[in-house]
């Protein structure tokens, strides 16, 4: 497969999984707090890591690169971007989560019986939506990567 379109395709999987982990763990609040509630979080988390261990192992096997390393000290370019760019979104979902502490036993008192089950949904999109940019400069950088990666080697075994 063409490195761009798998690395695109990992993109979407990617936001999807961010919202749906981040819509289903809100969910959990309307559960009352028990084992069920820590168990569904526990797979929530557990899905999610999948995800993220299946994405670097499917683009290892389909592209040939080698996944990182602990050695390999150096960021490349477009990962530390993921990074800032999933570190301003982490913090400002931090802070609309924070401001927005009450909103659920307001709704409560308001009648709704399952405000997170309204809740849930609009942060998972609101979350899948701000990731969505940082997952997609990723992958183009990932099939960048890849593309340098194979044109030095035909470059250094062409003259051969």
């Amino acid at each position: 497969m063409d490195p761009l379109r798998l690395a695109r395709a990992l993109a979407v999987v990617n936001t999807v999984a961010d919202g749906l982990v981040v819509a289903g763990y809100q969910r959990t609040y309307d559960l009352p707090r028990s084992r069920r509630r820590l168990g569904l979080r526990a797979a929530l988390v557990a899905g999610y890591a999948a995800v993220l261990a299946a994405d670097d192992l499917v683009w290892a096997v389909e592209t040939g690169a080698r996944p990182p390393q602990p050695e390999d000290a150096a960021l490349q370019a477009h990962e530390s971007a993921l990074l800032v760019v999933t570190g301003a979104n982490a913090v400002a979902w931090g802070l609309v989560w924070w401001a927005g502490r009450g909103v659920p036993q307001a709704m409560r008192r308001r009648g709704v019986a399952r405000p997170n089950a309204l809740l849930g949904p609009l942060l998972g999109a609101g979350t899948a939506i701000t990731a969505a940019p940082g997952h997609w400069a990723y992958a183009r950088g990932r099939a960048a990567e890849v593309a340098r990666t194979r044109a030095a080697a035909v470059s250094g075994t062409g003259g051969r």
